[in-house]
């Protein structure tokens, strides 16, 4: 649906503009959902990560990096991104 908005756009000042618009969503799109993901989940695992964390054994980043890139290995993450992208440049024909 966010690919709709874009098309048409043509390259002048506006466009451009546009485009830039179009990539700031893309990506955040493609950065927040496997987030919302990890931050939907830090509630089961809290007691845990507040265990090891207090033995030192690893800091709030690597955590929270490692549930990242756990979640990102997910088929379904990968699907819905893929999914994402290609629907959302062949609509607004972002192809240049």
């Amino acid at each position: 649906m966010a690919g709709l908005c874009y098309v048409g756009t043509q390259l002048d000042q506006p466009g451009i503009q546009a485009i830039q618009g179009a990539l700031f969503i893309f990506v955040t799109e493609n950065t927040f959902s496997p987030m919302y993901s990890v931050l939907a989940l830090f509630p089961q695992d809290f007691p845990l990560f507040m265990r090891e964390y207090k033995s030192g054994l690893y800091g709030v980043g690597v955590y929270y990096l490692s549930k990242l890139f756990a979640m990102v290995r997910n088929s379904k993450n990968i699907l819905h991104g893929h999914f994402l992208s290609s629907n959302f440049f062949a609509v607004a024909r972002i192809d240049n």
